[in-house]
């Protein structure tokens, strides 16, 4: 800033003596520098000459060869002393050059700067508003609810103005946008309309590309996303095994891509209770993700929460808060601590604290988990009904009132956000009303927990599925059933939960173990003791087994086991 007006013109002379034959200069402005240049004279030949080669330029410039930016056109800067410049096309396209550059090396909080740039150079330019909302959407510093906002209300205008965003950037660009405000909406909680832009986008990209684009499986993989959150895992699978045939057609291109969609596959299958096969679809991302990035990168983080959420369900729970504790150290690194992103891996913790009987660690977890979702979610999103049940569940597990008053509170909070968002027959919606049936036995409604556990075994029967989570149900109806005194209804439940669990062979083991624990309760209680107590030895044996000794579970049967042997001696 202290040079004189003459030494600037001299750098810049020499910078355009250095132009290459693609008109590129290598001369790096400084921020002192490009500082500077605004105060350049309006007028000179220097600045003519740059015009000029800009122009000629602007004709060969790529946005992907970003590892050029750098060497490009620094010199656009210069042309902002023009205020005559009639056309913005070059100082846009600087921009977003450089925005691009920051965004692919993984910085897209240093992105947004440049994309805002280029947006307010040209306030109607609609590729730069897309790329200037995506980069908002994955920011990992400041204030990201803010940011979500801001991206949705930039593209809003330009979605719904279709015919002229159309002409103006073509069909594949603007199925690109299509696909980029879904993924907006989808994080702001409307599932229901991501779903429709995706399908909107989906339908462009099928008609104008190549049926094995990458760009396709992109798509179909978001739309998954989106239908698992609405408790479509039916449909979500049939999106994954789209997406998936598209990427494995050319493995070794596209094996960062291969990796996310095997990931976002065992998802689906988790959600649709095939936790066998979800688990080895896990492990082969994990292992074609830490090849490319190693074993810290960011993109490893979802990966080792997805492998914690399997590893949980299949009871090894030691290997799953390994790879959750792995997850929340890599994003510790990357995000502001009250980023969104710890809403999950924390709620994870929490659950798998839980499981392992460490109730006090898992309150804390969940904790911190809804003291950041309050400040990112609106109050109906999707995904707070979830954090929502369980913090419920967290709260029951404490036994007192004054908690369960609040477990109930929750509860009914996130019913009605399922009732808004979900359909009728989600398994999501089941989950939740069997969760309230156990809350409601807690406060000794046991009229109003038989009510809802009804219309939890309805809904998931509807949704076809014999599987773990409605046998779940059914041994919980059996205990209320038990509760009324009515022990012939409550062993049939029982005995209904554990034929389904034991079809399902070793991968349900801990959900027969707690269901033979509720019908030995059953049996002792209708005078069958010597019947009860084998149950109880054959529930403490899996529990043992699968969960450890010191676990509450295997503790609290241990201790009964022991009292009926002194009631034998």
């Amino acid at each position: 800033l202290t040079k004189s007006i003459d030494e600037l013109r001299k750098e810049v002379r020499e910078a355009l003596d250095k132009l290459s034959n693609k008109d590129s200069a290598v001369l790096i402005l400084t921020p002192d520098l490009q500082e500077a240049i605004d105060d350049l004279e309006r007028k000179g030949d220097a600045l003519d000459r740059v015009a000029a080669a800009i122009a000629r330029a602007a004709t060969t410039l790529k946005r992907e060869d970003f590892e050029e930016v750098d060497r490009r056109m620094v010199l656009v800067e210069l042309l902002r002393a023009r205020r005559s410049l009639s056309s913005r096309r070059e100082i846009v396209a600087y921009y977003l050059l450089r925005g691009d550059r920051v965004y692919l090396e993984g910085h897209p909080d240093e992105a947004v700067p440049w994309y805002r740039r280029a947006v307010k150079e040209d306030q109607s330019h609609a590729q730069a508003i897309n790329l200037l909302a995506r980069a908002l959407r994955e920011r990992r510093r400041g204030d990201i609810r803010e940011s979500l906002d801001e991206a949705i209300s930039r593209l809003r205008p330009v979605m719904e103005n279709e015919s002229s965003t159309k002409l103006a950037v073509g069909e594949r660009e603007y199925a690109s946008m299509l696909n980029n405000y879904a993924m907006l909406l989808m994080d702001q909680g409307g599932l229901t309309s991501a779903s429709d832009y995706m399908e909107r986008a989906i339908t462009i990209e099928e008609k104008h590309c190549d049926k094995d684009d990458p760009s396709i499986a992109i798509s179909y993989l978001n739309l998954a996303k989106i239908l698992r959150g609405l408790g479509k895992f039916a449909d979500a699978h049939f999106r994954m095994e789209q997406a998936i045939a598209i990427v494995e057609k050319q493995p070794k291109q596209n094996q960062a891509l291969l990796a996310i969609s095997y990931s976002n596959f065992a998802m689906t299958l988790l959600g649709e209770r095939q936790i066998d096969e979800a688990h080895n679809f896990i492990e082969k991302a994990i292992k074609l993700q830490e090849a490319i990035f190693g074993s810290t990168h960011l993109s490893l983080a979802a990966m080792y929460a997805n492998f914690a959420s399997i590893l949980k369900a299949q009871d090894k729970l030691p290997a799953a808060l390994e790879q959750i504790e792995a997850a929340i150290a890599i994003d510790e690194q990357h995000f502001d601590r009250n980023h969104p992103t710890f809403i999950t891996t924390l709620t994870s913790l929490a659950m798998i604290l839980r499981a392992q009987g460490e109730f006090k660690a898992a309150r804390k977890n969940i904790d911190r988990a809804m003291q950041i979702a309050n400040g990112y979610f609106v109050e109906d999103h999707p995904n707070m009904a979830i954090m929502l049940s369980d913090f419920a569940l967290i709260l029951q597990d404490h036994r007192n009132h004054d908690d369960l008053i609040q477990a109930e509170a929750h509860m009914k909070r996130a019913i009605a956000i399922d009732d808004i968002r979900l359909d009728k027959y989600s398994p999501i919606r089941a989950t939740s009303y069997s969760n309230y049936a156990l809350i409601l036995r807690d406060l000794k409604d046991f009229t109003a927990a038989q009510d809802w556990i009804g219309r939890a075994i309805r809904v998931s029967a509807a949704t076809g599925g014999d599987d773990s989570a409605l046998a779940t149900m059914l041994s919980i109806s059996g205990v209320l059933f038990e509760d009324k005194g009515d022990l012939a209804s409550a062993r049939k439940q029982m005995l209904r939960a554990i034929d389904i669990e034991e079809k399902l062979g070793d991968k349900a083991e801990v959900g027969k173990a707690i269901h033979y624990n509720n019908l030995a309760h059953i049996e002792i209680a209708d005078g069958n003791i010597e019947i009860g107590v084998k149950l109880y030895v054959k529930s403490h044996e899996i529990f043992h087994r699968r969960l450890g000794s010191e676990h509450p579970r295997t503790k609290n049967l241990a201790a009964k086991l022991d009292r009926y042997k002194q009631i034998n001696k």
